[in-house]
């Protein structure tokens, strides 16, 4: 059988009549997408005499060549086109606007080839349009491949930017090299948050991958913070939270109080579109200061949830006193070592801790302990036998708090 290229068309074979005039057509082509396409109007005349007229008569080319083969480019053909629409992705021209300019261009070669058309000439005319159609199918799809490709390639790169930006705000380092680099410009403070995530109901399904849940649930959180936020949230994920870079408007001083108030209001849609609990250390620091904010925040958490703080943000001012006890040094070795006569003794331990916590109510703290509250009597007794310290005189009071909270500190953190 024949393919369509040994058809003839007015008595002339259709490769004649493209092949010959190549360079007539492609002028003709370029016109119609300056006239046609505005974003070709507006290239560069240099881009448009250069590149896109070699694109364009190469593309022609690869039209009549095709006509052999019922439309199919060969492989390497197809790789050049991918490459080519790569480029003027890059360029900023719209993928759409790309498909079109072939569909103009095969246009502009079938109404030549037909130009001539007789009625004696109807299957060459269907051999024609049929192999025109398969052209540009798998044109499009080399159009497509380019482009994807080409946005990988960006997102990659714009991934990788935005990773070395984050990295250096919280390690130190020139962060206006990086921020240019990102193209994310430094704003006058940012809400440094360190966020930790209880466990998605997920997470414990047997039939469900717990490693899966966890990593949506995490990526989940992100979102629902970014979707709040006008500028970027810049994120450093860990394995039960991650750390956030909220970028504020104002110097730091300004907007801490407002900014800090705005993420704890957000923080309720954050934790229903995570379906879990969250306990976030935060404060607020000039972009050169987020080394100091970072690891701040993580300690403000460290404590929260050291020291069984319910859910919810916290701000250095909110742990001040068990933040500084957990603090290395002499005084807090000392304070923790004033609770060792307890050691070995079932329960004082926890009863004085909760005892504390209910604010010295015996009953609540019977009721906690699943135990009669003359027990609890009897053990607070013993405490003060053991430590000389009296949990019902005032005076000891913060000494016991103190002495608790050295305690636990010194061996967690």
């Amino acid at each position: 059988m024949t393919g369509p290229s040994s058809w003839l068309i007015g008595g002339h074979e259709i490769t004649q009549i493209l092949s010959t005039r190549i360079p007539d057509l492609t002028d003709e082509v370029l016109g119609v997408l300056t006239a046609e396409l505005p974003v070709y109007a507006r290239l560069p005349a240099d881009l448009l005499n250069g590149d896109v007229r070699r694109v364009v008569a190469r593309a022609i080319r690869l039209f009549v060549t095709a006509l052999d083969t019922e439309g199919r480019p060969d492989d390497a053909a197809l790789a050049d086109l991918a490459e080519s629409a790569a480029r003027r992705a890059e360029e900023g021209v719209p993928f759409e606007m790309v498909v079109a300019a072939y569909h103009r261009g095969a246009r502009v070669c079938a109404d030549t080839a037909l130009a001539g058309a007789g009625p004696e000439d109807v299957e060459a005319v269907r051999a024609v349009l049929r192999t025109t159609m398969s052209f540009l199918e798998h044109v499009a799809v080399a159009v497509a491949s380019g482009y994807a490709q080409h946005s990988r390639t960006a997102l990659a790169e714009q991934a990788a930017s935005r990773t070395l930006l984050v990295n250096t705000l919280v390690e130190g380092g020139d962060i206006h090299e990086a921020a240019g680099r990102a193209g994310v410009p430094l704003p006058a403070s940012y809400l440094v948050a360190t966020l930790a995530a209880g466990a998605h109901p997920d997470e414990s399904d047997p039939d469900t991958d717990p490693l899966v849940a966890a990593r949506w649930k995490l990526r989940r959180i992100h979102e629902e913070l970014s979707r709040h936020y006008s500028e970027a949230v810049l994120w450093i994920p860990a394995t039960d939270g991650g750390q956030a870079l909220i970028p504020l408007p104002t110097a730091a001083e300004e907007s801490s109080s407002a900014g800090i108030a705005r993420l704890e209001r957000i923080l309720a849609d954050v934790r229903r579109a995570a379906g879990a609990e969250l306990h976030v250390g935060v404060t607020v620091a000039t972009p050169s200061g987020v080394p100091e904010a970072a690891r701040l925040s993580r300690e403000v958490l460290e404590v929260a949830l050291l020291m069984g703080r319910p859910p919810g943000l916290y701000r250095l001012a909110d742990v001040v006193l068990e933040h500084q006890l957990s603090r290395a040094g002499a005084g807090r070795d000392l304070l923790a070592t004033m609770l060792d006569p307890l050691d070995g003794h079932e329960g004082l331990g926890e009863t004085l801790q909760v005892f504390l916590a209910s604010g010295l109510n015996r009953r609540r703290t019977a009721s906690t302990l699943h135990v009669h509250p003359n027990t609890v009597d009897n053990r607070i007794r013993r405490v003060s036998e053991l430590t000389g310290l009296d949990a019902t005189r005032a005076a000891d009071l913060p000494l016991l708090h103190a002495a608790l909270t050295a305690r636990r500190t010194a061996s967690n953190l």
